[in-house]
């Protein structure tokens, strides 16, 4: 069993399972952190990570698994798996649509390989400071790091702008 070998997380609507034992100190944000084999795991998967340095073996899991996206982390030899239409773009046009806003009108902040189609579909995208080389190329803005207030900063100087 693949869980067996590697690390594997898996987010519900309201928990956090790992299959590491010990689990790690509470990691802040993270909300419920419950420990599993998923042997008997059964509870539908909102995402589903795995800890593997050889980006074939990611592929060839998202290969097997009709309609399934992959998407590594930049920081960690982890990648997240989920269906291919439970991304932030995905989510942006949703919300757009319902609220009758253009996307010419919305704001995208990111940093990770997750948030480059969202920057490319809003109006504005913006880069963190600290996002990864790939993000800051398709952004139209980069403003300060997560750690410096970045959106914050962003917003206050558009909304002073516009004004």
């Amino acid at each position: 069993m693949i869980s067996d070998i590697c690390e594997i997380t898996v987010d519900t609507i309201d928990t956090h399972y790992w299959n590491c034992n010990p689990l790690p100190n509470e990691l802040p944000g993270w909300g419920k952190i419950t420990y599993t084999d998923y042997k008997f795991f059964e509870e539908e998967a909102l995402k589903v990570c795995m800890e593997t340095a050889d980006s074939e073996v990611a592929k060839k899991i998202a290969a097997s698994i009709p309609g399934c996206n992959c998407i590594p982390f930049s920081d960690v030899d982890w990648y997240a798996f989920s269906k291919t239409n439970a991304t932030k773009e995905h989510a942006i046009q949703q919300i757009t649509q319902k609220l009758h806003i253009p996307l010419s009108e919305t704001i995208a902040f990111g940093d990770d390989h997750d948030d480059i189609g969202m920057l490319q579909l809003a109006g504005k995208g913006i880069a963190m400071d600290n996002a990864i080389p790939e993000v800051k190329a398709v952004a139209d803005a980069i403003t300060g790091s997560n750690n410096q207030d970045g959106v914050a900063r962003y917003l206050e100087w558009f909304l002073l702008v516009i004004d």
